[in-house]
């Protein structure tokens, strides 16, 4: 019964997608979209995908920096690909948030010898401390909406408890894992299913193995989760640039308060269980900068440069996906260095 409350709820969801879009797209002139999208020359495209690789190269430096702190020397470029193909794994399923991590800790464990539980326990810390990042600008960019007004009315002390809950519960989990606490486990074992279904035992056995590891990870190499830290920071920043350098070729360069509330509501609209946000990200945009007084013009020629980039980066990571997952294995050797 539950599970078919939520399978209607999902359905729901996505069938109010394309009517919001609907209202949203209403009275759209498809030649000033073009007209913004035409500003986009040979050298501001050339220049937008160099930028784009490099915020592609940033989201693995995290993960980078806690296997390296841990002993684990894999080359920068292949960790970025494998990245890239559990993104699109992500993108192109309901969700964005999850959906890649299993391919992840494949590529750890069969191309490197990485042992499972530290494989996981790497993408368990990297997820983590994305979710924190990502939180933690989602918590500023609720404060800017705020100071901006531009949400709907009697709706700002929701959004200011969303944005504080968004940033305590990925702080909370990462200072229970680094106490030697295993919340993942204890929440699995406490199931309706865990003591009737194997497969949850056995998960939760798993899940708080892998916590034990990322413990272990935390306590003795802080100094990977302080580099890791910096690098989401170089991470959002890279991104915020990129947005920037795309609105500036678009026409309308936004100043910093607006950059981060547009910035805000699409990673929002990522949050919807739909694949790559599809529509929660083109409505998204188009009610953030209409709100701020741009043309519903200009918030769809963003909307589609932004799914033309993601698009094509989510091919690009599958085809990786398939060639590396079919390709001979890396160095197999444990690097370890306790």
């Amino acid at each position: 019964m539950r599970l078919a409350r939520v399978s209607w709820a999902r359905l729901l969801l996505w069938l109010a997608l394309p009517v919001a879009l609907a209202v949203a797209f209403r009275g759209v002139r498809l030649e000033e979209v073009g007209r913004t999208l035409s500003r986009l020359g040979p050298g501001p495209i050339v220049v937008l995908a160099l930028v784009n690789l490099g915020v592609v190269a940033a989201f693995a430096a995290r993960w980078w920096v806690l296997l390296a702190a841990d002993g684990h020397r894999i080359s920068y470029g292949l960790l970025t690909m494998y990245r890239l193909a559990a993104f699109a794994i992500s993108y192109f399923t309901p969700g964005t948030q999850f959906g890649g991590e299993p391919l992840q800790v494949y590529f750890l464990q069969k191309r490197h010898g990485v042992p499972l539980a530290t494989a996981t326990a790497s993408i368990v810390l990297d997820r983590v401390l994305e979710l924190m990042a990502n939180f933690a600008f989602l918590a500023l960019g609720m404060a800017v909406v705020i100071r901006l007004r531009i949400y709907p009315e009697g709706t700002g002390l929701l959004l200011i408890a969303a944005s504080v809950g968004l940033l305590v519960l990925p702080a909370a989990y990462l200072t229970a894992v680094f106490l030697g606490r295993r919340p993942g486990g204890w929440i699995l074992g406490r199931l309706p299913l865990a003591s009737s279904r194997a497969w949850v035992d056995r998960l939760r056995r798993f899940v708080h193995t892998a916590e034990g590891e990322a413990h272990r990870m935390a306590r003795q190499r802080p100094i990977g989760i302080v580099g890791a830290v910096c690098a989401s920071a170089l991470t959002w920043g890279a991104l915020l640039a990129e947005w920037w350098l795309a609105t500036t070729y678009l026409g309308f360069a936004l100043d910093p308060a607006r950059l981060i509330a547009v910035v805000t509501a699409t990673r929002l609209a990522f949050l919807v269980p739909v694949p790559g946000g599809l529509g929660a990200l083109e409505a998204s945009l188009i009610l953030s900068l209409t709100a701020l007084g741009y043309r519903v013009e200009q918030a769809l020629g963003l909307a589609l440069l932004i799914r033309v980039r993601d698009v094509a980066f989510g091919a690009v990571g599958l085809w990786l996906g398939g060639a590396l997952a079919g390709g001979p294995a890396g160095d197999k050797r444990p690097q370890l260095s306790r």
